[in-house]
């Protein structure tokens, strides 16, 4: 097995990398790759201990694995990065100058967790109960998290049935991937990365989100003015899966967006 898997999909249009999060697989976008592979060359991305990629070392920080996967993908390309696939594609951005073309962080902050300068994030005891209940029940603990993204969402139900559709379509993930993944939310702050970032950043959050709040769109700004923010009215924390056509077409439209 490689250390990183990565499926290329598509024609010759302009690369796009998509970073699935948590507990999920590149399966996941299954329900946008058959409209993104007729205008995008599509490289999808499994993080470590996720779909086909290996077990990352219990220590191996984002930036590690960011440089793992710069040189699996084209120079240039935009990286859709999704929660914790948007923390990776945010490392990747801040340290590899001149590398990425243009980043869309989906749900994704550059916190995950809140704090005192950071209220709009997700709690560290709710990841630290995550973290205890993955020892004891991994299943469980992957349905009550798709519970959890799903909430709120316009019919939650049928996203929550085509997220577990999509978690069944490949390998499980490890604990030591979940593990690790759980590690990353818990600990990274990429702020300074967003502001380092030498390309264009464009948020995308959903209106209902429970996990990632839309009024995170405001601390961004006050950390990069120039940041591009959509809120998608009715969506929660997996846009492409509650509006896919309109998640293709938003990501067609910033391609075409001059820098």
């Amino acid at each position: 097995m490689s250390p990183i898997g990565t499926e290329r999909r598509g024609g010759e249009g302009p690369p796009l990398v998509l970073l699935h999060g948590w507990g999920s697989q590149s399966a996941v976008w299954d329900s946008v790759v058959r409209e993104l592979e007729r205008h995008f060359s599509l490289y999808l991305v499994d993080l470590p201990g996720h779909g086909t990629s290996a077990d990352p070392g219990e220590d191996d920080p984002l930036e590690k694995v960011a440089q793992e996967v710069l040189p699996l993908v084209p120079p240039d390309a935009t990286w859709v990065g999704w929660s914790l696939g948007g923390l990776l594609a945010l490392s990747a951005a801040g340290a590899a100058r001149g590398r990425i073309g243009r980043l869309v962080l989906v749900a994704s902050t550059p916190r995950f967790v809140s704090g005192p300068d950071w209220p709009h994030g997700v709690p560290v005891a709710t990841l630290e109960r995550f973290a205890g209940d993955l020892e004891r029940d991994l299943e469980g603990t992957l349905a009550r998290f798709v519970a959890l993204q799903t909430r709120g969402s316009k019919r939650a139900a049928q996203v929550a049935r085509a997220l577990r559709q999509r978690l069944r379509g490949g390998p499980a993930p490890s604990r030591a991937g979940l593990r690790w993944g759980l590690h990353q939310l818990r600990e990274s702050d990429l702020r300074d990365a967003l502001c380092r970032a030498a390309c264009p950043v464009h948020v995308l959050l959903g209106e209902r989100d429970t996990l990632v709040p839309p009024e995170c769109l405001a601390d961004m700004l006050a950390l990069r003015p120039d940041l591009q923010g959509t809120v998608l009215p009715g969506n929660g924390h997996a846009p492409f899966l509650s509006d896919p056509l309109g998640f293709s077409h938003f990501l067609l439209r910033e391609s075409l967006r001059v820098a």
